[in-house]
């Protein structure tokens, strides 16, 4: 085997469920397997046995569209960390020694495969969803319907009277629904860690003493650091997905079920993580590269600013021709470094990037936000 070949990163090696993912599957293939395998069979089920499944809007519709991309985008994101330090040690990392790329790899490679995070990862997935299950029977009613909790199996807690355990599709969905939270944490994880990761690279807080070559004028336009944009933009799709399923769900809550949209645990939870996480974990990789690129721009621009300086001096001499010409000369170098001072960014993506993760973030919230209101109005005027 080729010895470059040996510091690839494999950040999935250790991580159990990426481990399983990655023997046989793509990203866009585990998409299909999910809907033919999860969502189909779990709406067919519902269309058979249990049809208050579909008036369920926050999990009829995320099941069979937003989920499978989920899974997709997901694996994709996963596929392309490693894929984005391997591009930063070919084209910005500059003669790094092959025994600081080893040590370096092998750094990042232990967070991402720490069994200890995946486990804890495991249990605040049971713990959320067993603390939402046990509200969720504990006001449900007897004999009703309820696609869910309209059975007899695994009731939580001895209180709860016959008919509020979980229907079969009910245990399917509840299990669905651990895995889902389980993918969602984990990515979210691993999303802190790459940033991490590229923290330590531009910032060598470990004294990896590697050198970055960045391109202040890059075809990229964001100084040769246009990737980590990149997959600072797939996190910002999968953002997106789960912000129009927690929509959903709050407006499942208010106009489906005809209750409160805070009777439960994970509507507040749902709301607090996404605001407060995704932008956080959209930013922090894009700000591990804002220092180095600042400084390669203020490195590009000191010769125009002095030349700048020299010929502002110029411009005073006793000479009127001489003056003449440096003063002339001054005000295209100034028109010229002022131009460039524009052309260079100092983060890795572009104002129509950020339009985009603005959208990502408010759009889905914009019906829960007008919804919220209105309730608020209508109490508040009917009180």
């Amino acid at each position: 085997m080729p010895q470059e070949e040996t510091i690839k990163l494999s950040l999935w090696d250790k991580e159990p469920l990426m481990r399983l993912l990655a023997k046989r599957l793509t990203p866009a293939s585990l998409g299909i397997y999910f809907f033919v395998c999860v969502s189909l069979p779990l709406c067919i089920l519902a269309y058979a046995f249990h049809r208050g499944f579909f008036e369920n809007i926050s999990w009829s519709i995320t099941v069979v569209f937003l989920f499978p991309f989920l899974a997709w985008l997901g694996f994709k994101y996963y596929e392309e960390i490693p894929e984005l330090f391997d591009h930063l040690f070919e084209d910005i990392v500059q003669d790094a020694p092959i025994e600081k790329k080893i040590e370096f790899y092998k750094w990042l490679d232990t967070r991402f495969s720490n069994y200890a995070s995946t486990i804890l990862v495991l249990i605040l997935s049971l713990s959320i969803a067993y603390i939402f299950f046990l509200e969720q029977q504990s006001v449900c009613n007897p004999g009703e319907a309820d696609w869910m909790f309209g059975g007899d199996l695994f009731k939580l807690s001895s209180e709860v009277h016959c008919g509020c355990g979980f229907t079969w599709i009910g245990l399917f969905a509840a299990i669905l629904q651990v895995v889902i939270g389980y993918w969602c944490i984990n990515l979210a994880l691993r999303a802190a860690v790459c940033y991490w990761g590229l923290y330590e690279l531009f910032n060598h807080k470990k004294n990896w003493n590697f050198h970055i070559r960045v391109s202040p004028l890059h075809p990229d336009n964001c100084c040769g650091l246009g990737r980590i944009g990149d997959v600072a933009m797939l996190f910002n799709v999968i953002i997106f997905i789960i912000g129009i399923y927690v929509s959903l769900t709050v407006l499942d809550k208010m106009f489906v079920q005809d209750s409160s949209p805070f009777a439960d645990i994970t509507i507040p939870l749902y709301l607090t993580g996404f605001v407060l996480l995704a932008p956080l974990l959209f930013f922090l990789p894009l700000g591990s590269a804002r220092r180095t690129m600042k400084r390669a721009k203020n490195d590009f621009l000191w010769p125009l600013s002095e030349k700048c300086e020299k010929l502002a001096k110029l411009s005073s001499v006793d000479n009127d021709k001489d003056s003449s010409a440096a003063v002339g000369a001054f005000f295209e170098m100034d028109k010229l470094r002022t131009q460039i001072e524009r052309e260079i960014p100092v983060w890795p993506f572009n104002f129509r990037s950020f339009i985009n993760f603005s959208g990502a973030i408010v759009v889905p919230l914009v019906p829960v936000l007008v919804t919220l209101l209105t309730e608020f109005g209508r109490r508040l005027f009917l009180s």
